[in-house]
């Protein structure tokens, strides 16, 4: 399930929790600490990573500089072992915050369009226990180069080790794990860049009927870009017009939610009009 908007003023967080079976991470938890399961075992989820996004202004040329983590473990009574590295990041069409991974064919990045810092970071610690109702420190040091301008992405990803858990009453269980993926945002204090965040095109879609989503609709969509330096917020509405009987009639007006949107990234929002369109002119 998706949980949104945790942290507006930075982003439109998700959780997404694929289930499998067999060991490695199960739940991926992005920029966010909610993560809503139906499972028998309430030890599974109460490990959280704060902040769920760091946003953080850097002095060009500063070394040594802290980003301060922490890490908590509210079960009673499981002790979880936390990994801990650094990782590229970026936006998928939606927006969601997404790990590059540069050998997934599935998920090819643009990696000379990012603004990226993740080479400047390193985790002090790779590895930790965290014992139950325990809460411990996390510092990610940052060594900015000189003459850096502008805005700088990475993810700290945080693995919990896969441990049994019931799913299904006491016949059902899988190994599950969780990951947190952290967005940080680091802004050289410099002289300011223009934005260069353009809206490239709008459309109506149809959707015809799904077994998800038994109901016809349509899309309303704007596909932004951001072709500058900067990571700045959108706020997006669409209004649609019919021309009927001779004059302009609005039939829908919709805001889509708000989203940042980083360097070299494009986006392809999208909004249910909450009305069916006939054919026509609009």
């Amino acid at each position: 399930k998706q949980s949104r908007r945790t942290e507006a003023s930075l982003s439109r967080s998700r959780a997404n929790t694929p289930v499998r079976t067999s060991g490695g991470r199960v739940a991926r938890i992005v920029g966010t600490m909610v993560l809503l399961l139906v499972v028998t075992n309430s030890a599974f989820g109460e490990f959280i990573v704060q902040p769920i996004i760091l946003k953080q202004q850097v002095t060009p040329g500063k070394q040594n500089v802290r980003l301060n983590f922490s890490l908590e473990n509210i079960s009673r009574d499981a002790t979880e072992k936390v990994t801990l590295r650094i990782a590229d990041l970026t936006q998928d069409i939606d927006g969601v915050w997404t790990e590059v991974r540069p050998n997934d064919p599935n998920n090819k990045v643009d990696l000379s369009a990012m603004k990226s810092c993740k080479d400047w970071l390193t985790c002090t610690v790779e590895s930790a226990t965290v014992d139950p109702f325990q809460k411990i420190p996390a510092t990610v040091i940052a060594n900015i180069p000189a003459g850096t301008r502008g805005f700088y992405f990475a993810a700290l990803v945080a693995e919990t080790e896969p441990r049994e858990t019931d799913i299904d009453g006491p016949y059902g269980g899988a190994l599950l794990g969780m990951q947190y993926l952290v967005p940080i945002i680091l802004e050289a204090q410099n002289i300011p860049i223009p934005h260069r965040v353009e809206l490239t095109d709008v459309d109506l879609i149809y959707q015809e009927p799904t077994v998800e989503n038994p109901l016809a609709s349509v899309q309303g969509t704007m596909a932004i870009a951001n072709n500058g330096g900067t990571y700045s917020r959108l706020t997006g509405q669409i209004r649609v017009w019919r021309w009927q009987q001779g004059h302009w009639a609005k039939v829908a007006e919709v805001r889509l939610p708000d989203n940042g949107i980083i360097p070299g990234v494009k986006l392809n929002l999208k909004q249910d009009l909450g009305v069916l369109l006939p054919s026509g002119r609009y």
